[in-house]
């Protein structure tokens, strides 16, 4: 032990002087070490990253019920006074909104109750400010009517599931923080107490260890030096005599053993270098092609850059991509290219051929003469391997070549981890195309919502102005729906908002397109379609909905119809409210009939009287 301490004295020093002295920085290092590991575990305990995105989280939350409340305020004040200042809060917190509800839901999807109450918390949001807010702005400040006051109920009540949603999320929040910084903090003292049993465990053994190393191992080791010194000078044929303690007789042998082999050793590690160097140069490739497959959101595109970039890796001269149907067991063909001729069909059941037993399994398979295994190195006419993201199987890369194609580990390997990346890719332009699509869609009836209604028929207007083709816009209400709602419970008036929309969407043609204009209100686009053609098509969605309610709504059902022309130079808003005072003379009228705008009622509009309602 004292030579722990002591001072270094000058020149060469024996062996055990010098193990001594070794034992001096492996303590100090060790000490070192356990202050590094203290040191670390604590600042794992107060700054864990993890909790960043919870945190972030947070305090999106926040602000997106700040921005709720400073909107709901904003648009209370405006009903109440009628002074358009108290619209300034409502403008200014929208931009806000967004940002935190995108924040939301980026910080918490990778946790799934987090982001299933997150999703809950924006819907809610959502229902609100699609349901209640542009009803609350078109009625207007100053009214204290039956409706307006039924309106604000039903705004309170979309605001409060905002609100409990919010809560709960937040409480979910708080949980998860709290979890993270418990088992932190308990991470923190095990590895405490684990580092100083070993401090100790350590310490014990280096004492014990100093008392070992006196014996007499230096004159062995001095003769093991000198032959691996002639070694190293490339005398192979020096031998060291098998003396001293097991292991230095062990060295021995092993040292003869090991001359014998350094000649082979060298060739296998230039080939292994080579092989290397090649694996490299391979694993760069599938970088680049993984940098491609990410560079876009559209699905399309990503398809053709996976088919493009595993023909350019595999060898093989033709390749398909198979995607999974979200709602059949079968793949359909996104992207084909090669010298192969395409499939005829671009549907493919599970089980079926090379890609749909490849589906089916989730593993590589290749085919042969003799029939499909599974994965395997060799000479094959087809490979198909599973491009699996979040174990799921969502599509299928199937290679095909008419004479034998040899593939071996490596290539397979590589061909496999180019599929993981596509997978990735392909699953997130998926999702992409998915978000917006639900971005168009009302939440209810699945038809497409307010916003969509206001970009097409401004790009219809533009259309028929340019082309002076026809086009007809159709507004329509559901007759006596609150009396619906009172008699029967909302529920089943959302049921029967849902049939009614797949009634109108059933009725007419692929390049027509049904809205949800708000509450029991839809709206119709029907391109190249004259007023004459489009009354025919309201008459018959009337017969329609007559069939399809009869005996289900007590009563029956009916719908009250303004027509308005595309035609013209009017604007999406003056042809909405042609159609909307049109819809109103059709209630007026005594509902279950349809009304032309700008046009007084004559002969050929009126319905007959087994259709108006009573």
């Amino acid at each position: 032990m004292a030579h722990l301490f002591r001072r270094r004295p000058p020149g060469p020093l024996p062996l055990a002087v010098e193990l001594a002295l070794a034992f001096r920085p492996v303590m100090v290092a060790l000490a070192v070490v356990m202050l590094i590991t203290l040191v670390r575990f604590a600042a794992v305990a107060q700054f864990d990253p993890r909790q960043d995105r919870y945190l972030d989280a947070k305090a999106a939350l926040a602000t997106s019920r700040q921005s709720m409340l400073d909107q709901q305020t904003g648009l209370r004040g405006w009903q109440l006074s009628g002074d358009r200042r108290f619209l300034a809060p409502y403008l200014s917190a929208r931009a806000p909104l967004e940002r935190a509800d995108a924040t939301l839901l980026a910080n918490t999807s990778h946790d799934p109750r987090l982001a299933a109450l997150a999703l809950s918390n924006w819907r809610d949001q959502q229902a609100w400010i699609d349901l209640w807010v542009p009803r609350a702005l078109d009625t207007g400040p100053g009214s204290r009517s039956r409706s307006q006051i039924s309106l604000n109920l039903e705004g309170k009540r979309l605001f409060d599931d905002y609100r409990q949603s919010a809560a709960t999320l937040f409480q979910g929040i708080d949980g998860r923080l709290a979890v993270l910084h418990r088992r932190d903090w308990q991470l923190f003292w095990f590895g405490a107490i684990a580092q100083l049993l070993v401090a100790l465990f350590a310490l014990l053994s280096s004492r014990r260890q100093l008392r070992r190393l006196h014996g007499s191992v230096a004159l062995p080791l001095r003769e093991l030096l000198v032959v691996v010194r002639r070694v190293r000078e490339g005398d192979l044929s020096a031998v060291a005599r098998a003396n001293g303690p097991t292991e230095l007789r062990e060295i021995a042998v092993e040292l003869a053993e090991t001359t014998e082999a350094l000649a082979a050793a060298r060739a296998r590690g230039d080939q292994r270098e080579a092989q290397l160097a090649t694996q490299a140069e391979s694993s760069e490739r599938v970088l680049e092609l993984a940098r491609e497959f990410n560079a876009t959101l559209d699905l399309a595109a990503a398809s053709e850059s996976v088919v493009n970039g595993t023909l350019r890796l595999s060898g093989f001269p033709s390749a398909r991509v198979w995607l999974a149907d979200a709602d059949r067991p079968v793949l359909r063909l996104s992207r084909a290219a090669g010298e192969v001729v395409e499939p005829s069909s671009e549907l493919l059941r599970l089980g079926e051929g090379l890609g749909g037993r490849t589906a089916q399994h989730g593993q590589t398979m290749f085919a042969t003469d003799e029939g499909v295994g599974l994965r395997r190195p060799g000479a094959m006419l087809g490979l198909a391997l599973p491009m699996i993201a979040g174990g799921r199987t969502i599509g299928v890369v199937e290679l095909s070549s008419p004479q034998p194609v040899e593939v071996d580990n490596a290539s397979l390997h590589l061909l496999e981890t180019l599929t993981t990346h596509a997978a990735l890719a392909l699953e997130a332009a998926r999702l992409h195309r998915q978000a917006q699509e639900l971005g168009r869609r009302d939440a209810l009836t699945g038809l497409l919502n307010r916003r969509q209604l206001d970009a097409d028929i401004a790009e219809e207007g533009r259309r028929g102005n340019r082309y002076d083709r026809p086009w007809t816009f159709v507004l329509c209400d559901v007759d006596h729906f609150k009396s619906l709602n009172d008699q029967h419970g909302h529920l089943f008036g959302d049921e029967v908002l849902r049939d009614v929309a797949v009634t109108l969407r059933d009725g007419f043609r692929d390049t027509d397109a049904a809205y949800r204009y708000g509450g029991e209100e839809f709206a119709l686009l029907l391109r190249e379609t004259d007023m004459a053609a489009a009354t025919a098509v309201v008459e018959r969605l009337q017969s329609a909905i007559e069939q399809r309610f009869a005996g289900y709504v007590p009563g029956g059902l009916t719908l009250s119809f303004g027509l308005a022309s595309g035609r013209g130079s009017q604007s999406p808003a003056e042809l909405i409210a042609a159609a909307d005072a049109a819809m109103y003379r059709a209630k007026g009228d005594g509902r279950n009939c349809w009304r032309v705008a700008e046009q007084e009622p004559t002969a050929m509009q009126l319905i007959p009287s087994a259709r108006v309602a009573s």
